[in-house]
């Protein structure tokens, strides 16, 4: 007793002395000192753990951005080749360039700003893109994509094999077969273990399992009790469980998906778990996020049209504005040069040195404007490149050839808000997100209420000294076919119920569907709503820009004759310099707000068409899916034929119900409405029957105004000072001159005639746009073959444009009608623009509605 104390006394000691030093070393700050041999360079070593890196190899391709010529500014000019480029042209390099979907920057040649500010650079993880579809479809985590649904049903392989042995000491002869010897033995165990199973969740939220498992144990005991020295025991068996209510049936596991739990759990875990996780991880629901992401595609492919249409337009009018700076600073120029002139000579009757002075001022005023004007054509040039998907410069500077179309277009209200709420895209996308909702409800439904499970086993067991024996002496040397005799079984079968009291988690879920449900429909209802001011701002901004249009060039020809006027004035001595100065300036500005209405005009048109949500339409534009394998297409093919020979069974529910309904088949459903405003019950006055006043009498009655009739005081179509003449055939025809290029630029090589045929269109009252009939003629139209330079010089009859303002400012025109215009327009056949015009006004490019495709 005595030693074996003094052992414990010193096992303490030890123990308190290794703590003493693990202690003393912890507590130590002095750093131990190293020696080593050799010489080596450090590495390894960083003096800082937050540093700006770069990734390694992940570069992009930066060819484009860096071959790119630089840009073109006002103080480095140079003569590039002009690029005539026509919109379906743009918007055919914009589709094919732009995978990655650009739109308008808006702070594009503007200071003071934070660049660009592009989708690509601010948020370049929400850049649309055409990849995003197939990312939505293949997506596993989050909005999960139809395949990762469909991967809930499909079946699982598991298996495993495990081998073990195990020496130990046993305080037991007995089990050495050594029964009253007192000695100590050491039993060794050998074990292995096979498992193999498949399970399958079924459409009805079922689970199947097949499984066939091996158990070896072999020792070295020696009791007679033992019957084999090794064994092995086994089975192959079967197992099954459906859930009845929470849970279960094939609509609930194609909007929620499978709950995907194994056999064995509480059926009340189940559907905790299922409330949990949400009921929004099926096909179904899988399916249509697929197509919402395809309306946010389709969404930023109709934004990529319009602004690549809109800065088209607005590179067409730069160029108007270019050329009218250009005249004005030439005008200006010419009227410095006189007055100069003038001071030189010692001036002339009339004439002040302040006017030189003034000239000069309105020159470099003209010259500043025209340097504005060119820098104009060079950032929207740039922005158009950008959208294009065009590197900065290439040598060429694009100019747009198609025309802005001047026939008037007369949408029809009821068709145009009835296509908006049909086509746009907003609302297909947010009624799919109602679809959506109402089908998690479905299923949120399906589990308030209890967790009901019934489930069945049945399985064959094994038992056999070897697990294959040839010689199969005895009736258990080989265990397979011990399971092949199939006498030893085992069933079960039973039920499982479970609920959590009071289902609040259910409820609660089942609550929050309703909630957003509701949400959801009131959006789309003010969706709608706003659609329809939105198509109501288009039919004005329509209205508006085709009536400013009118009025503005009816000005520019005004603005060009009191020019004319104040010129000869000017020459005779009989006005000032100062109102030559103020007529230059005021022409200019009508040639730029008619150039700025008519586009407007052409971009009000594409604005309606996005209203509508036909803007994809009306550029002949179909989203369309990617092709697949061959092999994909033969291996539907066959599924479908397999399919097709099927028996259907009247019990089995083996078709879903339909979701979606063809593109061609979409009617509008308009709810019954309600009693209007008018037809709502008045309030009771607040006042005595004694204290009304008295009904008026048959003569205070307001006299009623015929709908067709105007008042007088209203009538703004009427114009009071209006003496000019009407239309006649002497009239000048309206079409616009051909764009010029910019300044210093060297013109491309003119390619072969591509314009048709032009149809003089003309004139009725206030209207310069409409169709021209000849006078004495039967309605037809008169056609006359002009290229556009026969435009820019003479005019039907061989008469200048200044010959026919002589004419209206002589008086009425002989034959004509005096409350009649006398201005014309033209429209233009040609190829360029025919398809342009044709989707928009039909193929003789006038109509009195108008009906979208």
């Amino acid at each position: 007793m005595p030693r074996r104390i003094g052992n414990r006394q010193l096992l303490g000691a030890a123990c308190a002395g290794v703590a003493m030093c693990a202690l003393a070393v912890g507590c130590s700050t002095a750093e131990p000192k190293l020696t080593y041999l050799g010489q080596a360079k450090l590495t390894s070593y960083e003096d800082s753990e937050l540093d700006v890196d770069y990734p390694f190899a992940t570069e992009g391709d930066p060819s484009d951005a860096l071959s790119s010529l630089e840009p073109r500014t006002v103080r480095n000019r140079r003569k590039d080749e002009i690029w005539d480029l026509t919109l379906q042209e743009a918007i055919g390099i914009a589709l094919q360039n732009n995978e990655v979907i650009r739109i308008s920057s808006a702070s594009r040649g503007a200071v003071g700003t934070f660049g660009l500010n592009t989708t690509s650079l601010a948020a370049a993880n929400n850049n649309p893109s055409v990849y995003d579809p197939a990312i939505q479809n293949s997506n596993v985590i989050g909005n999960r994509g139809v395949e990762a649904a469909l991967s809930d049903f499909d079946a699982d392989f598991t298996t495993s094999m495990t081998w073990g042995r195990n020496e130990q000491i046993v305080n037991n002869s007995f089990i050495a077969g050594l029964p009253g010897i007192a000695t100590p033995f050491e039993l060794v165990n050998e074990t292995a273990q096979f498992n193999a199973a498949i399970q399958k969740t079924v459409a009805t939220g079922g689970v199947i399992e097949v499984s066939h498992n091996w158990n070896y144990d072999g020792n070295n005991t020696f009791s007679p009790a033992q019957i084999f020295p090794s064994v092995y025991t086994g089975n192959i068996g079967i197992e099954a469980r459906q859930p009845l209510l929470a849970g279960g049936g094939v609509d609930f596991n194609r909007i929620a998906g499978p709950a995907g739990n194994a056999f064995g759990a509480v059926g009340a875990a189940q559907g905790i778990t299922r409330v949990v996780n949400g009921v929004a991880n099926g096909v179904v629901i899988a399916r249509i996020n697929n197509d919402i992401t395809i309306a946010e595609f389709e969404l930023a492919t109709r934004d990529l049209l319009k602004s690549v249409e809109d800065t088209y337009w607005d590179l067409y009018l730069d160029y108007r504005n270019y050329e009218t700076a250009l005249q004005q600073r030439n005008s200006a120029l010419r009227s410095w040069r006189e007055s100069k002139a003038r001071l030189e000579i010692g001036g002339v009757q009339g004439f002040r040195p302040a006017d030189e002075a003034q000239a000069r001022d309105f020159y470099f005023e003209t010259r500043a404007l025209v340097e504005q004007a060119l820098n104009n054509i060079y950032t929207n040039e740039s922005e158009l490149r950008r959208l294009l998907g065009l590197v900065v410069n290439d040598g060429r500077v694009i100019r747009p050839i198609d025309e802005p179309s001047t026939a008037e277009l007369v949408p029809e209200w009821q068709t145009c808000v009835t296509e908006g709420i049909m086509f746009r895209t907003e609302l297909r996308q947010q009624k799919w997100r109602i679809k959506s909702l109402d089908y998690q409800l479905r299923a949120a439904l399906n589990l308030v209420q209890p967790s009901f499970d019934v489930f069945a086993g049945y399985r064959v067991n094994a038992f056999g000294d070897d697990l294959i024996n040839k010689a199969n002496t005895g009736p258990f040397d080989d265990a397979y076919a011990t399971l092949l005799r199939n006498d030893q079984t085992q069933w079960t079968l039973g039920m499982e119920f479970a609920v959590p009291l009071g289902l609040r988690q259910a409820h609660a879920q089942k609550r929050n569907l309703e909630l957003q449900i509701s949400k959801a429909r009131k959006v789309l209802s003010v969706q709608e709503q706003d659609i329809s001011h939105e198509v109501a701002d288009a039919i004005q901004q329509v209205a508006l820009q085709y009536q400013t249009a009118q009025t503005n060039f009816n000005r520019r020809i005004a603005a060009k004759r009191r020019v004319e006027l104040f010129e000869e004035e000017y020459r005779a001595g009989t006005v000032t310099l100062d109102e030559v100065l103020r007529a230059q300036s005021s022409l200019a500005q009508a040639e730029s707000s008619y150039f700025t209405s008519l586009v407007s005009y052409n971009q009000a048109i594409a604005q309606l068409e996005f209203a509508k949500g036909t803007l994809l339409d009306w550029n002949n534009i179909r989203l369309a899916e990617g092709g697949w394998q061959p092999k994909a297409y033969k291996q539907a093919l066959r599924k479908a034929w397999e399919r097709s020979h099927g028996i259907p069974n009247p019990l089995l529910k083996n078709a879903p119900e339909a979701f979606a309904i063809p593109d061609d088949s979409r009617v509008l459903v308009v709810p019954e409405v309600g009693p209007t405003i008018d037809e709502a019950p008045l309030p009771p006055s607040p006042l005595e029957p004694d204290e009304l006043p008295p009904p008026a009498t048959e003569d205070e009655q307001p006299v009623p105004m015929n709908a067709n009739e105007v008042d007088p005081a209203l009538d703004f179509e009427t114009d009071p000072f209006d003496e000019t003449p009407a239309a006649s055939e002497d009239a000048v025809p309206f079409a616009p001159p051909a764009i010029p290029a910019p300044e210093d630029a060297e013109r491309a090589p003119a390619g072969p005639q591509a314009y048709g045929p032009l149809k003089l269109r003309t004139a009725s009252r206030m209207n310069p746009f409409a169709e021209l009939e000849s006078a004495g003629s039967t309605g037809a139209v008169e056609r006359a073959d002009f290229t556009p330079s026969d435009f820019a010089s003479t005019k039907p009859g061989g008469e200048t444009e200044s010959d026919v303002i002589q004419k209206i400012s002589a008086g009425p025109v002989e034959g004509a009608r005096s409350d009649s215009r006398s201005f014309t327009t033209a429209t233009s056949d040609m190829q360029s623009s025919n398809d342009h015009n044709e989707r928009s006004f039909g193929p003789d490019w006038k109509t009195d509605t108008w009906r979208a495709k």
